[in-house]
């Protein structure tokens, strides 16, 4: 797997920073692209990037704003791909779940996806993470290829889900 392209960095965005309409603008159009139908809305982007244990690790085309503040006039457009990874305690351990990793089309294949995930692993062990959960669907074979290049396995284990009607 080649190296990502120079002019593509991964980062962090801090905690704490003030979510912006560019932010959420590129999220929309990143996670759009899995679901072209029913594309979701981002209502949440504040209170995550303000959640302590929660991490939004981007790609963007260009250098890394050197300051909370300089994510501020970050344009939409330089958003490539995003990853979402929670942190969680347990009675017996460090866990963290990684429900969402999105690179645009045009830039899939670039080994992004890949460097997102080590960003994540490298989180994870700065949090002392003893485990790192993902899901993904049936339809993404070179994911799953990244998937167990970066050393994940499946495991014998059934998803459940319950989904309520009206938040309660």
């Amino acid at each position: 797997m080649a190296a990502i392209p120079e002019h593509i960095d991964i980062a962090r965005i801090p905690t704490g920073t003030e979510a912006t309409l560019g932010m959420q603008l590129a999220h929309e159009r990143l996670f759009a692209e899995f679901a072209p139908d029913n594309p979701p809305v981002i209502r949440n982007l504040q209170a995550f990037l303000d959640n302590d244990n929660a991490a939004l690790i981007v790609a963007i085309s260009g250098n890394t704003p050197e300051s909370p503040g300089g994510w501020q006039n970050l344009p939409s457009e330089r958003y490539l791909g995003t990853l979402i990874l929670f942190f969680a305690q347990t009675l017996t351990q460090d866990l963290a779940i990684l429900p969402h990793v999105a690179v645009s089309g045009e830039h899939q294949s670039q080994g992004i996806g890949t460097a997102l995930v080590r960003k994540a692993l490298e989180e994870c062990g700065l949090r002392g993470v003893s485990r790192l959960e993902l899901t993904s669907g049936p339809s993404k074979p070179k994911a799953h290829a990244m998937y167990r290049r970066l050393g994940f396995y499946t495991h014998d284990t059934i998803n459940w889900r319950y989904t309520f009607d009206e938040p309660i």
